[in-house]
């Protein structure tokens, strides 16, 4: 039988509804376990087999996954380099997510992020004040849910890795501008070969795949920064604001306003 953690073991996590761990140089727990609280599990380095309700998932640097109560985990393997950050938030955190972004994140899958902010972010947390610790932990989060959402792309086994390490790279904020080009640049492939692959590995063209990226930048930087939107615009490639706006009320049903007025993350 499963051990079976509660919020009330931890006393941290009850005040302020955020529990993170930094894993290094440290064995993963390998007692198959659950918790009343969600936990995101984000891989900074090295490589670690993780089994989830029964199944075994290799993960390594910028996978990870968003564990719901009812899913049961633990850890088999790890490289000496493994590194993990684990983030555990409540119900009540997550279902405040939930309700504001009106969005549902996935639970038990493993995802690719496609930027190393979580990473970088993660990594400062030791240093920072308490204050300034909790408003990361916010965004953090937040960036997390938002990545575990409907269009974060589930990682593929039998994707070459070639390709994945390819999406991941040309789906950064800083290159997700150039869009499908970015994407062809890094494999090398050309466009028609390029099709077929993600067709095959993910279901989905070069261009939606960039396509889906782009919206989760644009959410993400409506929800957790203070950019205008003809920054944002700017810098995931579009031409204008007509254009941005467009695309945007598109893809969610409501304007870039709208998202942020109605969603913005309470920090």
């Amino acid at each position: 039988m499963a051990t079976i953690y509660l919020t009330e073991h931890f006393p941290e996590l009850k005040r302020s509804r955020f529990l993170y761990q930094l894993t290094k140089n440290r064995k993963l727990t390998d007692i198959p376990h659950r918790h009343d609280f969600y936990e995101f599990v984000y891989i900074l380095n090295g490589i670690v087999t993780h089994c989830i309700d029964g199944e075994k998932f290799s993960m390594q640097a910028n996978d990870f996954c968003l564990l719901a109560p009812q899913n049961e985990h633990y850890f088999r393997e790890q490289t000496q380099d493994a590194e993990v950050f684990s983030l555990s938030v409540t119900q009540e955190k997550y279902a405040a997510a939930r309700s504001l972004t009106e969005t549902d994140a996935r639970c038990g899958a493993i995802l690719c992020a496609d930027s190393d902010s979580v990473a970088k972010g993660a990594a400062q947390l030791p240093f920072l004040p308490e204050r300034e610790r909790m408003i990361r932990l916010n965004l953090l989060f937040c960036r997390l849910y938002l990545l575990a959402a409907d269009t974060a792309p589930t990682k593929n086994e039998t994707a070459p890795q070639l390709l994945q390490r390819a999406l991941q790279e040309a789906c950064k904020p800083q290159n997700i501008a150039n869009g499908v080009a970015a994407l062809t640049a890094v494999t090398g492939y050309s466009r028609a070969h390029l099709c077929r692959l993600t067709k095959r590995c993910f279901g989905k063209t070069p261009y939606q795949l960039m396509h889906a990226a782009r919206m989760r930048i644009i959410r993400e930087s409506l929800l957790t920064t203070d950019k205008t939107l003809e920054t944002i615009a700017d810098e995931v490639g579009y031409a204008s604001l007509s254009q941005f706006y467009a695309a945007v009320k598109n893809h969610f049903g409501i304007s870039p306003g709208e998202i942020r007025r109605k969603n913005k993350y309470p920090l």
